[in-house]
């Protein structure tokens, strides 16, 4: 059976997240797209969790980590807990067939302990947030400008609204040396509750 989570600090009620535990799979929408999340065990080497996105136009596919779906529950502990148990039940089937499926079964399992400790947060509630509260169609809406001041993001005497925007994963950021840009989507705890500030939110609102 599906369940279908929304959270309740979107304001515009463009997110949702759906866990089939019977697909394992965790699909995320927000503002119309989707990134789907799933599980695969369909051979020792590919025992894990898969991501796949539109990014610019292409379907991108990658491993990832528990941790990495657990972040993306957005903090919805009844999913989080999900993920971690799935991965576990998982890990601990593969640990039955015995053979090259024990290493790829410590391995997941030690993802899914891992998942428990994590202190990443998903940028997505920030970027939805801060795009909602900074409608120019809105009464007062939140600028830039005045997000980065209150979280001290300064440069050249100025409030700096790229560090901001970078941030939050809504503006493109270098990645290492190979000139490759990509898009911030999580940040540390303490990053978390300084956006938090930033956009006025209580970070309880958040999961935090």
């Amino acid at each position: 059976m599906a369940v279908e989570i929304r959270p309740g600090w979107d304001r515009g009620g463009t997110v949702r997240l759906r866990l089939c535990e019977e697909r394992r799979e965790l699909v995320v929408g927000a503002g119309g797209e989707l990134t789907h999340y799933r599980l695969r065990e369909d051979a020792p080497d590919r025992l894990g969790w898969v991501e796949r996105r539109l990014e610019r136009g292409l379907v991108r596919r990658r491993r990832v980590a528990v941790s990495d779906v657990a972040c993306a529950c957005l903090r919805e502990w009844d999913a989080e807990q999900r993920v971690i148990e799935l991965s576990l039940a998982a890990a601990a089937r593969a640990h039955r067939r015995g053979g090259r499926w024990e290493r790829a079964a410590k391995r997941l399992a030690g993802q899914a302990y891992a998942a428990r400790q994590r202190e990443s947060v998903s940028t997505l509630p920030f970027q939805v947030l801060f795009q909602h509260l900074s409608d120019p169609e809105r009464e007062g809406p939140l600028s830039p400008s005045l997000a980065a001041e209150r979280i001290g993001y300064r440069a050249g005497g100025r409030p700096d609204t790229s560090r901001l925007l970078r941030r939050l994963g809504l503006a493109d950021q270098r990645d290492g040396t190979a000139g490759r840009t990509r898009r911030q989507r999580s940040v540390g705890y303490r990053t978390g509750l300084e956006l938090c500030r930033a956009i006025d939110v209580d970070p309880v609102e958040l999961g935090l």
